[in-house]
């Protein structure tokens, strides 16, 4: 007896198969039914809409229709027959969904993502919104290429995209699509989520790495508003305060390490602005961004990213202990704030290791520069070249300011001068490209050259003139002369 199972037979008999014959003909039977209801509906033998056909079969009605149609008829009518054949799309969902709804993408905001968002920045913007729409086309590596996998597993984060990529698409097309009432809301909707994060002390949300990403994009949105500029430095702190709670050690992944690393001149300039030290120089936070330097990152994640380079991490590793030091040296001079304890000597000896620390730096980016394509990064190498410029103007100011009767403050006076020359070059060889972020990456850097030019004068009086203060028993530049050099810099105004 065979054993194979049957499931109808004609005989009932299961011990007695049927002929091929006969299975085929029950077959017909069983599916008449079915095959009436299919012609009744229409779409009897039908090509499956869930899938693109190649070619469509000719028919003798259709080559008849050929034969009377001119060839702009045919052509049309054939496009039309292909478009109808396409099935329709499916539904787009998540971060694909926000896209088409706020019509506009998050990646194109890559260009701001790993520069420093200065207050120069956002001034050429506001005068010039046209040059948003060229920064939305220059797409580039960076930690935003993380944020549309992550969409869907953060309210939060969902918020802070929404409310984002709708200020954009109002900021370039103000009187076309999104309200700024509808925009409004979306924003205050990403704000209650975010303080409702940064609340939450038992589950530890605040320290996540979406709460993190989520307040970046949130400074975005303050960003494009132009006008606002009080609102988003305010933002722009409470990055980097949240940054530093974190601690080192909540930055072990790949995404946290390039937010991180994404706004560490930001910090440094912040830290200078606000009279506060940076961080960034505890040696805890040295050791990390020396650590994410050296990673090898998956290029399937991000190719080739700059904000991680050796060269990039060190130059801020240099120049972090300048915050620290024009803060105390601004306390010996002028008698702001609390004092420090040590000794001017300590503050001169630091000065002069940092300075030689960006000249060994600046070496060794000179030979990193000359092995790199000049067009594809002649704007970044412009852009680190002139923060390692600004910051020895700084640093040679203040070994001035501390030690004015010593042979090098004539030389180092001198080549303050020098160095506030090269920048305004630097600043005008950017003027000239074509692209938005040249100009923009170098403004702020011209602010210093300029108050270092228009203040030379009273420091090279102060070197030769004889005129001193007497500093913890120390011969120190004129407080007149070092306070008008730091007003002329505008402190909070200008950017690092």
């Amino acid at each position: 007896m065979d054993d194979a199972f049957v499931f109808v037979t004609s005989t009932g008999r299961p011990d007695l198969a049927e002929s091929k014959v006969d299975r085929r003909k029950i077959r017909r039977h069983a599916m008449h039914g079915i095959a009436i209801a299919r012609r009744a509906k229409g779409d009897y033998g039908q090509h499956n809409r869930r899938q693109l056909p190649l070619f469509l079969e000719p028919t003798a009605d259709k080559e008849k229709e050929k034969e009377n149609t001119s060839p702009q008829q045919e052509l049309f009518n054939s496009a039309l027959e292909a478009v109808y054949m396409i099935p329709p799309p499916l539904s787009a969902q998540g971060y694909e969904l926000a896209k088409l709804t706020y019509g506009f993408d998050i990646l194109s905001l890559s260009a701001l993502a790993s520069v420093h968002l200065s207050r120069a920045f956002v001034r050429i913007l506001a005068f010039s919104p046209a040059n948003l729409q060229k920064l939305a086309q220059l797409r580039q590596p960076s930690w935003l290429d993380f944020v549309p996998a992550r969409y869907s597993e953060s309210r939060l984060l969902q918020a802070a995209v929404d409310c984002t990529l709708a200020r954009a698409h109002r900021s370039l097309h103000p009187d076309w699509g999104i309200s700024e009432t509808a925009v409004i809301k979306l924003y205050l909707k990403a704000l209650s989520e975010l303080q409702e994060a940064l609340g939450d002390e038992l589950e530890g949300r605040w320290a996540r790495p979406d709460v993190l990403c989520a307040t970046k994009i949130l400074a975005f949105y303050e960003f494009l508003q132009f006008s606002q500029l009080g609102r988003w430095l305010h933002h722009i702190d409470g990055t980097r305060k949240l940054m530093r709670l974190r601690g080192p050690e909540n930055y072990s992944s790949d995404f946290e390490q390039q937010m991180l690393m994404s706004q560490t001149g930001t910090i440094f300039h912040e830290s200078m602005s606000i009279g506060e030290d940076c961080f960034l120089e505890e040696p805890k936070w040295k050791a990390l961004l020396s650590s994410i330097a050296v990673v090898e990152r998956p290029t399937n994640i991000i190719k080739s990213p700059p904000d991680c380079h050796p060269i990039l991490s060190s130059l801020w590793i240099h120049a972090s202990p300048t915050a620290r030091l024009f803060r105390q040296t601004s306390v010996c001079i002028i008698g702001t704030g609390a004092d420090d304890p040590g000794t001017i000597l300590q503050l001169i000896l630091e000065a002069y290791q940092t300075r030689q620390n960006l000249l060994t730096w600046r070496e060794n980016f000179t030979k990193f520069a000359a092995g790199r394509q000049a067009d594809r990064y002649r704007s970044r190498f412009r852009e680190l070249l002139g923060v390692s410029l600004a910051v020895q103007i700084v640093l040679n100011r203040l070994i001035v300011a501390l030690e004015p009767r010593a042979a090098e403050a004539r030389t180092f006076e001198n080549e303050t001068q020098e160095f506030a020359d090269r920048v305004i070059v630097l600043c005008d060889e950017a003027a000239k490209e074509a692209l938005p972020t040249a100009n923009m990456l170098l403004a702020e850097k011209r602010g210093i050259a300029k108050a270092a030019k228009e203040s030379g004068d009273d420091w090279m009086g102060a070197v030769l003139g004889g005129t001193y203060r007497t500093c913890r028993g120390r011969k120190c530049v004129p407080a007149a002369v070092f306070e008008k050099w730091s007003i002329s810099l505008s402190r909070r105004d200008v950017e690092w």
